[in-house]
């Protein structure tokens, strides 16, 4: 059994606490610009992508409900939330793992916003996410398979931040309905590796995006999961941090682990992360092919990052 031990970034973790039209979402302007809201509606504010393809930065068109829930999943008993988007059958599920002694409000807005978009999502708070002898990442990656499986959907796409990247690994190799891991910011347990021994063994996608080399990333050493799958693609978001990946993120967090200040703004850095995100799980869940532009070489929306500084292959 892999027992994850987290004496690296110990501290650092505890802070780091099928329409091809273009939903209008609300009216937030949440990168921060000033824009008049009569500027040209052919592009977004940020990318300059045409209306063809969705800007999945936005909000979706779905009202959203939560449902809070307690579970038992062997010896583990926590607390869930499910988020319903409304109208839509639970036929796809994401399931996410939030970073070691974190929980699952961290990533309350980000399930929302996918839901939003048609996708139902679940979030946990792990039983075995946490320092030493608590922080057994194959036990979490079980409770997160049995969680997927009481969801009632039969495609099951795993996604996790930093330590939980490792348990959205392992879920996934473990579960015969995943379709695609996403790993947001993943960081491997320096000396045992589990995500990179299990990388090989993978034989759904693995997605990733990470961010600026940190102490809270374990100096990127993620990097090494997706060159070891055979089906594994990883860019990085310039300018991001560890709490960029997290919504919501707070103080104790960008206190520890907030990036130097650049030309890239938080929102904007923000912003291409929930984009990136929702076309990946859209399109790996089989929701809208168009989310592979984000995705692929050559897609208009990636040469649009690329081009702009948002991403680095």
């Amino acid at each position: 059994m892999v027992r994850t031990w987290w004496w690296l970034a110990a501290g650092v973790l505890v802070a780091c606490g099928g329409d091809k039209e273009v939903p209008t979402g609300d009216d937030d302007d949440v990168t921060g610009d000033d824009d008049d809201d009569d500027d040209d509606d052919t592009t977004t504010e940020h990318t300059g992508v045409p209306l063809e393809v969705p800007n999945y930065s936005d909000p979706g068109i779905y009202g959203v409900q939560r449902v809070d829930d307690t579970v038992t999943s062997g010896a583990c008993t926590t607390e869930t939330a499910t988020w319903l988007p409304d109208g839509v059958a639970v036929d796809q599920v994401v399931v996410i793992a939030h970073n070691s002694l974190r929980t699952q409000e961290s990533f309350a807005d980000l399930a929302s916003h996918l839901a939003s978009w048609g996708v139902p999502v679940v979030t946990v708070n792990l039983c075995n996410s946490g320092l030493g002898a608590l922080n057994i990442a194959e036990d979490d990656a079980a409770d997160l398979v049995a969680l997927a499986g009481l969801s009632g959907a039969t495609q099951h796409l795993y996604l996790g931040h930093v330590t939980g990247g490792i348990r959205a690994l392992l879920a996934a190799n473990l579960d015969p309905n995943a379709v695609a891991v996403i790993g947001l910011d993943l960081a491997d347990e320096p000396t045992e590796t589990p995500a990179l021994n299990a990388a090989p063994s993978a034989t759904v996608p693995v997605l990733g995006l990470t961010g600026i080399s940190s102490t809270c990333n374990v100096l990127g050493n993620g990097a090494a999961v997706y060159d070891a799958a055979s089906d594994g693609t990883l860019y990085t978001v310039n300018s991001a941090d560890t709490c960029d990946f997290e919504w919501p993120t707070d103080d104790a967090c960008r206190a520890i682990c907030a990036r130097p200040q650049e030309g890239i703004g938080e929102g904007a850095v923000q912003r291409t992360i929930q984009g990136m995100v929702t076309a990946g799980v859209v399109w790996q869940l089989g929701l809208d092919p168009l989310g592979e532009q984000y995705w692929a070489s050559g897609g208009v929306v990636f040469e649009d990052f690329v081009a702009s500084g948002a991403l680095t292959p």
